[in-house]
């Protein structure tokens, strides 16, 4: 499956932007999945109830880079998208030439004749899409459901308790699944073909890695914090809190992540 979002050939403006309608709205979803993923539901305990000590400032910061980053992505590939139709529907003005010339030649890497100069949709980058918006969902169910208490750093407040029902019933740590879901989504939608920053080769560019390199060390210190050491030291902290509770509860449901693998 391949969506190619490039106009050519007159027709009306409404029929172009038609066209361009849902990708377009794709591209925004998926960034308010990322945004909202990585945005803190709740406010950051108190130091003295915080048990980890994996959530440095520079975690926290490069999360906030990262962010950012991807709505300045998002605001890239529908500029991509509109421009050429502009230019198609007004070939004469001055305005629009100039837009399109200093967008492209800034921020396409690639000679003015390149075929390649859009952005598209194959298979690959779409069932991206799909993994990011599955896991942003996921991770908003449990915001809504665990309130105040679901935190970015590892906390124990009042009234805590021990969630076992719903997706808990499932696995020991759903957030975490949907989080891990989210990121993987993140890197086949921004960094395979058809992405704007696979496409404009603008990677090549000294200047795009100090975007790059923090939004790297963001998603794989995030994946390799809740896929390996987060997990197994949170049902240390929740055995010793909750006692027979969470012994009653691990034997029911064995797997910390993904059902019947880990």
């Amino acid at each position: 499956m391949l969506i190619r979002t490039q106009c050519l050939g007159y027709a009306p403006i409404e029929s172009h932007f038609r066209a361009m309608l849902f990708p377009s709205l794709l591209i925004v979803f998926v960034a308010i999945g990322i945004h909202v993923s990585v945005t803190p539901p709740a406010p950051a305990p108190p130091m003295e109830r915080q048990k980890l000590n994996d959530f440095s400032m520079l975690l926290s910061r490069s999360i906030e880079f990262y962010k950012y980053s991807c709505w300045i992505h998002c605001a890239l590939e529908i500029i991509t998208l509109i421009l050429p139709t502009l230019l198609n529907q007004f070939p004469q003005s001055p305005s629009v030439q100039w837009v399109n010339t200093v967008f492209f030649d800034n921020f396409f890497l690639l000679p003015s004749s390149a075929q390649d100069r859009t952005i598209f949709f194959p298979s690959l980058r779409l069932f991206g899409a799909f993994l990011v918006l599955a896991g942003s969902i996921i991770r908003y169910i449990f915001y809504c459901q665990l309130g105040r208490h679901f935190t970015f750093q590892v906390a124990f407040l009042e009234d805590h308790r021990l969630v076992t029902t719903g997706p808990y019933s499932i696995v020991r740590h759903p957030a975490y699944t949907g989080g891990i879901t989210m990121k993987v989504g993140v890197l086949l939608w921004h960094a395979t073909p058809g992405s704007w920053l696979w496409q404009s080769r603008f990677y090549t560019k000294t200047v795009a890695w100090f975007g790059i390199l923090p939004t790297l060390f963001a998603i794989i210190s995030i994946l390799i914090t809740i896929a390996f050491l987060r997990p197994n030291k949170e049902d240390d902290m929740l055995k010793k809190e909750f006692g027979r509770k969470w012994d009653g509860w691990a034997s029911e449901v064995p797997y910390r992540l993904v059902p019947g693998v880990y």
